[in-house]
């Protein structure tokens, strides 16, 4: 049976990468994708991570949204790669831009450079 599955992480290869656990969620969604399930990566849009790069753009319908947690109410947009050849094992892959929260970097570490020397 075929599963329809919301994967987050707050990092995956390549858009983003401090340590292991890119590398597990990375492996993890190859694991789903074999098993034939449809898989749409969610992570949040790094400052750090090159937008022109990974051809990311705003989804039209997903741009400016808002979302009220409690007293605080956060503004975002979604970003996805125009290109399929930039995505992760064949998964959609979408970026959450915040502009209050995400910073270059990542759970206080910066961000290992995945670019090719």
């Amino acid at each position: 049976m075929s599963l329809r599955i919301c994967f987050v992480s707050s990092e995956t290869a390549p858009y983003a990468k401090t340590g292991g656990l890119a590398d597990v969620s990375g492996a993890l969604l190859k694991y789903l994708l074999l098993g034939g399930h449809e898989i749409r990566l969610f992570m949040p849009a790094y400052a750090a991570i090159d937008r022109a790069e990974f051809g990311l753009e705003t989804v039209p319908e997903l741009g400016h949204q808002s979302l009220q947690l409690g007293s605080h109410r956060y503004e975002f947009s979604v970003l996805s790669p125009r290109a399929p050849e930039v995505l992760v094992d064949g998964a959609d892959v979408h970026v959450i831009r915040d502009r209050d929260s995400f910073e270059d970097q990542i759970r206080g570490e910066h961000i290992v450079d995945l670019k090719p020397a």
